[in-house]
């Protein structure tokens, strides 16, 4: 096992007293991403792919990776976020 999917295994165990974890927001699902979204699927998660902020935006308030993660998942939550990854 690789040490990238011992962290997200780890996330998983993190989450899951939080509630089940039914659907997920993943930027990057083709690159860097990929690996947790691979993750995810093997747990019966569904996989959502959500686009990055745009330019202007992330220059005006600034690139931050709570934003981004809360971004994603309220993409997710309202329906904004319905690509699936390719596999």
């Amino acid at each position: 096992m690789s040490t990238e999917t011992a962290k997200y295994l780890k996330f998983l165990s993190w989450a899951n007293p939080l509630g089940p974890l039914h659907r997920a927001g993943v930027e990057g699902t083709g690159t860097y991403g990929s690996g947790l979204a691979r993750v995810l699927h093997d747990h019966d998660v569904e996989v959502l792919k959500v686009n990055r902020s745009d330019r202007a935006t992330r220059r005006l308030r600034g690139k931050s990776d709570s934003t981004d993660a809360e971004k994603a998942a309220r993409g997710v939550l309202a329906g904004k976020a319905t690509a699936i990854p390719k596999e």
